[in-house]
């Protein structure tokens, strides 16, 4: 998450600074495409793991981990941001950016989740010890039904935010839907008459960062869009 969100600040600023007529994500495009993808990825798996590990600590871990650990106040809090705040942080940048999620990225999202449980057997054999309780090998067969179990609810978290980003997706194009009935309201006949826009623009000429990246974005990766940017503003829809 952190990496995540320092990474879109650094993206964000370098957006806003350059002092030109037209906003350009140079960061974005003047970068290697290897670290446009590595940014997508990571953005697959912050969206995905931040709604997993809150789950998984109040289910399973924190009886032992939080309420019966007696921590100092400062470590408790800590705790619990760690595993709430996150989540929260988290649904607020999944709702207003416009990251567009690729269904074949649940391969990579998982591929590192198996990694890491390889990692878990490597911590053992080395320090002799689990890191999660409920992933400890010698308590027999329930051990398997965990391991399948967090593995299946991976895959389920990474459709559940396919879903929330298909819904975000619907109501932005609702609330486009409204702008134009009301430009279409407020044209007059004559000199005030006004041609509908058949497509919205930001007058602020600010294209949101999460929309640099991605399929149907104005932006690919280490090209720019064939679209004159001087002439245009973003585009939402």
């Amino acid at each position: 998450m952190h990496a995540y969100l320092m990474t879109t600040l650094y993206h964000h600023a370098k957006y806003l600074w350059p002092h030109q007529s037209f906003k350009r994500p140079s960061s974005f495009l003047d970068q290697s495409s290897v670290l446009n993808y590595a940014y997508v990825y990571l953005y697959h798996t912050v969206i995905v793991y931040n709604i997993q590990t809150p789950v998984v600590f109040w289910l399973l871990l924190a009886k032992e981990k939080l309420f019966e650990a007696h921590l100092s106040p400062i470590d408790f809090w800590m705790s619990i941001s760690l595993h709430a705040v996150t989540l929260f942080i988290l649904m607020v940048e999944v709702i207003f950016n416009r990251m567009i999620i690729s269904i074949n990225m649940v391969l990579l999202v998982f591929g590192t989740v198996l990694l890491y449980m390889c990692l878990v057997f490597i911590i053992f054999a080395v320090e002799h010890w689990w890191v999660y309780s409920f992933l400890d090998w010698s308590v027999g067969p329930s051990a398997i039904i965990w391991y399948l179990a967090i593995s299946v609810f991976i895959v389920l978290c990474f459709f559940l935010q396919v879903g929330l980003h298909k819904a975000r997706d619907r109501i932005a194009m609702r609330c486009v839907k409204k702008y134009r009935s009301r430009q279409l309201a407020t044209t007059t006949d004559n000199d005030e008459k006004k041609e509908v826009p058949s497509e919205i623009t930001q007058t602020s000429n600010f294209e949101p960062l999460a929309s640099t990246i991605g399929a149907s974005s104005r932006i690919t990766f280490n090209e720019t869009s064939t679209a004159d940017m001087s002439n245009h503003s973003s585009i939402y829809y």
